[in-house]
């Protein structure tokens, strides 16, 4: 499962960094290909001035306002990408905020070497670059990609309507030749101050916008919060009264055991037939193994040493005994000693073969293998089976409670997984549909247990 997220993951990352490289290309190239000289905003300009007319100024506005969009917000969505691609790849949020800004400024200070009149690092652009930076280190990694990237395009249109404010002209807002020639003309026609209401109007509706969707974000996030704690403690409290319940129940368990083993006896006191005494000997074997397992189950966090072997031995004659099915079994040469509850253990990888067995059950020539092997500090148990597979799709779900792709409860994967976390261990799952599974238990060795629950003590 862990292999599973980890490429994920690293496919998302990818993505998102080719999406964000192709961005920043589309930034370089368009100046070149739609530079001022070929639209006719210009003619427009030329148009009011020799009319007169502040009409064709009106339509040249908002054009400026698009085509500053068009040029210039790929170069800030590419960085934004990027940083959001690196910083996941490392873990580090911080990432997300620095590596745009590096890459704004870098493009802009070089391309202003090859189109001057497109790049010049403005007053906008910064508060543009300082925008990602803001946007990027407030606390909304719970935001998907999308929404953040929404939220600056917002930013960025408000902050393009400011541009053409004549009033913020004298703190280096829209001081571009176009930007500021139409600016000019409004001031000539007496039109700056209608022209100043309306961006203001419209940059303001934009920001409170954006605010709205970060206030939005914030109370969805504090709602699954909530939701999450909730179904954590409702999870919770079921789990303990139906553990307790279990507890209750196999303790009673006890009392008939206890009296088959007292009739047993008294069988072997009165019967001296060598068949019937046989027969009692392995009565007597399964009331034992029955009671060491309630007693395991009494006593779930106690553990001890137990041989790897054992291990093997106890799953082989619980599984198999009495069966046609055949288990390949194959072990490294050592077979080191387990710090472990041995029942739960067993119980967890009996279940595993349990499953492995249904899904060869239609095939002429289905096989179930068991791999044991060890590294310096951990053992791997491995149930490998040439079954049905289980869906891409699905691998992510298979170890939640109430999961399952057959007609059952699904809590079979959630105790196995449940029950090796406990022992400080961790499950791995590969599988192809039609083709293998191979689910995988991880343990740490006995004494590296052992060691650390005595540190602990």
């Amino acid at each position: 499962m862990e292999y599973i997220r980890t490429m994920k993951k690293k496919h998302d990352v990818l993505l998102i960094f080719l999406l964000g490289t192709i961005f920043i290309i589309i930034s370089i190239v368009l100046p070149f290909l739609l530079g001022l000289d070929h639209l006719a905003l210009l003619d427009a300009v030329w148009m009011s001035r020799l009319t007169q007319l502040t009409n064709p100024l009106m339509l040249a506005m908002p054009m400026v306002v698009f085509i500053d969009t068009v040029l210039f917000l790929p170069l800030y969505i590419g960085a934004f990408f990027i940083g959001e691609g690196i910083s996941r790849m490392l873990s580090a949020r911080w990432l997300s905020a620095v590596i745009p800004a590096l890459i704004i400024l870098t493009i802009n200070v070089v391309m202003e070497f090859y189109t001057a009149a497109s790049y010049p690092l403005t007053v906008s652009k910064i508060l543009l670059t300082v925008g990602v930076v803001i946007l990027q280190l407030m606390d909304q990694a719970f935001l998907p990609l999308r929404s953040k990237v929404f939220q600056f395009v917002l930013y960025f249109l408000a902050l393009n309507w400011l541009n053409m404010v004549t009033w913020l002209t004298p703190y280096g807002l829209g001081t571009e030749s176009l930007e500021a020639r139409l600016k000019n003309l409004a001031e000539v026609f007496s039109f700056d101050y209608g022209l100043n209401i309306f961006s203001i109007m419209i940059s303001l509706f934009l920001l409170f916008y954006l605010a709205i969707s970060i206030y939005l974000g914030r109370i969805k996030k504090q709602s699954e919060l909530e939701k999450n704690q909730a179904e954590h403690v409702r999870l919770k409290m079921a789990e303990a009264r139906s553990g307790q319940e279990v507890l209750f129940l196999v303790h009673d368990l006890k009392t008939p055991l206890t009296s088959i083993q007292g009739l047993v006896s008294l069988i072997e006191l009165k019967v001296d037939d060598k068949e019937i005494r046989s027969y009692t000997e392995i009565i007597e074997q399964s009331i034992s193994s029955m009671n060491e397992m309630i007693s395991d189950i009494l006593f779930e966090k106690m553990r001890r040493m137990v041989p790897v072997r054992e291990i093997l031995n106890t799953v082989e004659s619980e599984r198999l005994s009495g069966s046609h099915q055949k288990l390949h079994i194959r072990t490294s040469a050592q077979m080191p000693l387990l710090y472990i509850n041995k029942t739960r253990i067993v119980r967890a990888l009996i279940n595993l073969i349990n499953n492995a067995f249904e899904a060869v059950a239609n095939k002429q020539e289905g096989a179930v293998h068991l791999l044991v092997a060890e590294t310096k500090d951990e053992v791997h148990f491995s149930v490998i089976d040439n079954g049905i597979g289980i869906p891409q799709e699905h691998l992510d779900k298979i170890w939640s409670i109430g999961f399952s792709t057959k007609d059952s409860a699904g809590a079979g994967l959630a105790f196995v997984r449940q029950v090796i976390e406990a022992h400080h261990g961790r499950m791995e799952v590969r599988s192809k549909k039609g083709d293998f599974t191979a689910m995988k238990i991880i343990l740490p060795k006995g004494e590296k247990r052992l060691d650390e629950d005595l540190d602990c003590g």
